[in-house]
């Protein structure tokens, strides 16, 4: 009887299509070596660029932010923060709390895939009742989650070429294709961080410090994710597009 385990998997189609050679991925750990380095020898300007588009979107939606340098882990950074209610455990906080509730177990209902991401979801924001109920010093200002949110997104730009170059590069017909795409997405994380800062600002200022958790996982790390993934997808798809035009 003939064995039912096939002795080879073939690869996915979009790595078949892109042939990968040894030369090429040597390429891609230059382009990702150097752009990680830059990003670390100039993060502070970075960083201060990333803060000047805070400001500027903040201004143009009436929404009074100001900069501020705080001490983290042993090194001076500028953070942009808002005033905001010491009390996390305001009226406006709750409302918005119980309204969110109600959002995620309507979307669970409706979405059955994505009850266990609404489940996690849930689980931050009672949590973060809880910490509010238990007075966590963190849950008293938002220029802690500014603080989190800048040094968290650093953390994503040091990263980004080391995905992109697994994700992107390696399977480009061309490395110069590749780099095009690792240093976009690269610059695409810096003014997409930004835009979503100010949403988590606007949150922590209006509706309450004790949205934060939830704002800054869901619009923090879990966006993204999502964001490289849709890139992703959406590069494969041009690559395949302009293989077959061939």
């Amino acid at each position: 009887m003939p064995s039912l385990t096939r002795p080879f998997i073939y690869p996915h189609r979009s790595q078949r299509i892109v042939p990968l050679n040894r030369l090429k991925l040597a390429g891609a750990t230059a382009l990702a070596s150097a752009l990680t380095a830059f990003v670390w020898t100039f993060g502070t300007q970075l960083i201060k660029a990333h803060n000047e588009l805070v400001l500027r979107l903040c201004r143009q939606i009436h929404l009074a932010a100001y900069p501020e340098v705080r001490s983290e882990f042993g090194r001076l950074i500028e953070i942009v923060t808002v005033a905001s209610d010491p009390n996390p455990l305001t009226l406006r906080s709750t409302i918005s709390a119980a309204v969110l509730l109600a959002v995620i177990g309507l979307v669970a209902r409706a979405v059955p895939l994505a009850r266990g991401l609404m489940t996690f979801l849930v689980a931050i924001v009672v949590f973060s009742v809880m910490g509010a109920l238990a007075g966590a010093p963190a849950l008293t200002s938002v220029t802690t989650f500014a603080a989190v949110w800048v040094q968290t997104q650093f953390l994503v730009w040091l990263l980004l070429p080391a995905a992109t170059m697994c994700l992107f590069v390696v399977l480009q017909p061309s490395l110069a294709r590749g780099a095009v795409w690792m240093i976009g997405i690269e610059a695409f994380a810096v003014v997409w961080s930004a835009v979503r800062f100010v949403v988590v600002l606007g949150v922590g200022h209006y509706a309450g410090v004790m949205l934060l958790p939830f704002v800054w996982f869901s619009w923090g790390l879990l966006t993204d994710v999502v964001s490289i993934i849709a890139f992703y997808s959406w590069s494969i798809h041009l690559t395949l597009v302009l293989s077959k035009g061939r």
